[in-house]
C-alpha cells in the first residue's frame, strides 16, 4: 500500500545518506527506483533511472534497468525507443549471458514486422553468441522459420530437422514437422511432403499443425484427382478449434463438393464458412 511505499523509499534513502560509500548504494537506489514504478510515477521513474544508468553505466542492474524501460517503450508503442535501448545493451553487456535476451527481443522486432532478413541475422547472431542460451531452441526455430517466409525452403527444411534432432521433446516439434512439409510441398516434391503431414497427424492427433497438416493433404490429394479422399481429409480438419483453419476446411470442402457435382454439399459448406 501507499504507506509501506513511502516508508520503504525513507528507509532507503537514509541508507543513501548514511553510508555514501557503501557497494550496495546501487542497489539502495536501484530498489527506490523500482519502489516508484510500482508508485506509477512514471516522470520520477524515468528521471531517477538516466541518473541510475549515468552513475552505474556497467553495473548489472543497469542492464536490468535497460530492460524494464525498453518494455515500457514496446507497451508505449515506440519501437524504435525499445530497439535502440536493446542495442546499447547488446553494446554494453554483449559478456553477460542475460543479454541473450536483447538479441532476442530485437529480432522478434524484426520478425514481427516481416523484415526477415535481419530477423534471420540476429537470431544467427544470438545463437552463435550464447550457446548455451534458453534461448536456444526457440531462435533456432525462428531462424529455419525465417528462412521458410524468405522462400529458402531447402535451408527452412534442414534448419527444421536440426532443431528436431536437438530437441526431439520440444513443443515446436509438431509445427517444425508441418513446416519441413510445407517446405517440401513449396519445392515441388508432394510426395515427401505428404509423408511429413502425416507425421505431425499420427503422433500430435490433438495439436493445431495436426488440422492444418489435413488441410494441406487435403489439398495434395484434391490436386491428385482425388476428391472422395481429400473430402475426407477436408472434413477432419474442420474439426480444428482454430477459426481460421476451421474456415479453409470448409471453403476447400466445399470446392471439392462442387467438382465433384455435389453442389447442394457444396452449397452446405460455403455457408458454413459464411457463418463462422
Amino acid at each position: 500500500n501507499e504507506k509501506d511505499y513511502k516508508q520503504a523509499l525513507k528507509a532507503y534513502q537514509e541508507i543513501i545518506t548514511n553510508y555514501p560509500s557503501d557497494p550496495q548504494i546501487a542497489e539502495a537506489e536501484y530498489v527506490i527506483i523500482q519502489t516508484v514504478l510500482q508508485q506509477g510515477q512514471g516522470k520520477r521513474f524515468s528521471d531517477l533511472s538516466q541518473k541510475f544508468l549515468t552513475r552505474y553505466t556497467y553495473h548489472p542492474l543497469s542492464m536490468t534497468l535497460m530492460f524494464q524501460i525498453a518494455e515500457q517503450e514496446l507497451a508505449g508503442g515506440d519501437t524504435a525507443g525499445a530497439r535502440k535501448i536493446l542495442q546499447d545493451i547488446i553494446g554494453k553487456f554483449h559478456q553477460n549471458p542475460e543479454a541473450d535476451k536483447a538479441f532476442f527481443q530485437i529480432a522478434e522486432l524484426d520478425f514481427q514486422a516481416k523484415d526477415y532478413v535481419p530477423a534471420l541475422q540476429t537470431y544467427q547472431s544470438l545463437l552463435k553468441s550464447y550457446p548455451t542460451s534458453s534461448l536456444r531452441p526457440v531462435a533456432q526455430f525462428k531462424t529455419a522459420q525465417a528462412c521458410f517466409y524468405l522462400k529458402e525452403y531447402q535451408k527452412a527444411s534442414y534448419g527444421f530437422e536440426r532443431f528436431i534432432a536437438e530437441f526431439p521433446e520440444h513443443d515446436l516439434v509438431p509445427q517444425a514437422l508441418y513446416y519441413i512439409g510445407a517446405s517440401l510441398y513449396s519445392s515441388g516434391q508432394k510426395d515427401k511432403a505428404a509423408a511429413y503431414f502425416q507425421k505431425v497427424v499420427a503422433s500430435f492427433s490433438q495439436d493445431i499443425y495436426s488440422f492444418k497438416s489435413y488441410l494441406e493433404l487435403g489439398k495434395i490429394s484434391s490436386e491428385e484427382k482425388q476428391h472422395v479422399k481429400a473430402q475426407e481429409l477436408f472434413a477432419k480438419a474442420a474439426a480444428a478449434p482454430d477459426r481460421e483453419v476451421c474456415a479453409q476446411a470448409h471453403f476447400h470442402l466445399a470446392d471439392s463438393y462442387t467438382t465433384t457435382g455435389e453442389f447442394q454439399k457444396g452449397i452446405e459448406e460455403y455457408l458454413k464458412v459464411a457463418y463462422l
